[in-house]
């Protein structure tokens, strides 16, 4: 897997997000104290209060790591201020962009494993993302059995077994960022969203939920390498949009207005 990796550039400093477009960005949480104090204050009430719930410390400066630099992104794209960005909530917890933000345009998906996070963005549809870090599942029949299809549980167990790990990780990542697209709480969802995971085939989408709205062609899916051991997946409907990945450098200087 990690053969595939190419590290992702810094952003241009004139930024723009066409409505064709996706964007994808690399951010990496571990910060200094100082950061971490300058993105703390970026934060809203509600978001600094849930960072006072974690427990240890190396959580809650992820947490503020990785909400301080999605309004720092997001500012860029929206031509304000970290601070002024305002957000609501859907029905299943799905951040959106609220207030004055709202008529923009401007959709994002943030995921986050360990010390990165990956942030998609988009202007007039939806997207969702999701990360996970490779590492040996006990029990992945079992497990993949919770959330796959009969098709998929059956190409699954015939697969080699030095193959399953990755595997596993490639199906959850891909079923998961449609699922986050959409909006739609996992419960009753992951084994009706049917996709490729074979390291051999392109990332796509077989089936979807009837109460989709949509077939599977309708939808795009693509897999991503962001970091040695890790394994991404970005879903987004409508034709191929032209997509770009960047990695987030906390020392980078911009002007917001």
């Amino acid at each position: 897997m990690d053969e595939n990796y190419t590290p992702w550039p810094a952003a241009p400093v004139n930024l723009s997000l066409d409505w064709d477009s996706v964007h994808v960005w690399l951010i990496r949480l571990q910060a200094d104290e100082d950061t971490l104090t300058q993105l703390a204050s970026t934060l809203a009430p509600m978001e600094k209060k849930r960072a006072e719930t974690f427990h240890f410390d190396r959580d809650r400066n992820r947490f503020v790591a990785g909400h301080g630099m999605l309004r720092t992104i997001l500012a860029r794209y929206l031509r304000t201020e970290p601070t002024q960005i305002w957000f609501e909530y859907g029905p299943n917890g799905k951040p959106l962009l609220g207030g004055q933000f709202a008529r923009s345009g401007l959709q994002f998906n943030l995921a986050h494993c360990k010390d990165l996070a990956l942030l998609a963005a988009t202007r007039g549809r939806v997207v969702g993302v999701d990360l996970e870090k490779v590492c040996v599942m006990e029990g992945a029949e079992e497990m993949a059995a919770c959330f796959c299809s009969p098709q998929e549980k059956a190409e699954f167990d015939s697969l080699p077994v030095d193959q399953k790990d990755e595997a596993f990780f490639r199906l959850w990542t891909r079923k998961e960022a449609w699922l986050k697209a959409t909006g739609k709480g996992i419960g009753g969802s992951l084994d009706k969203v049917e996709v490729s995971f074979r390291v051999d085939e392109t990332a796509r989408f077989i089936h979807l939920p009837e109460q989709a709205g949509t077939v599977a062609h309708g939808w795009k899916l693509q897999e991503f390498i962001p970091s040695p051991g890790f394994v991404a997946a970005l879903a987004y409907p409508g034709e191929t949009a032209h997509l770009s990945c960047w990695e987030y450098h906390q020392e980078e200087q911009f002007e917001y207005a």
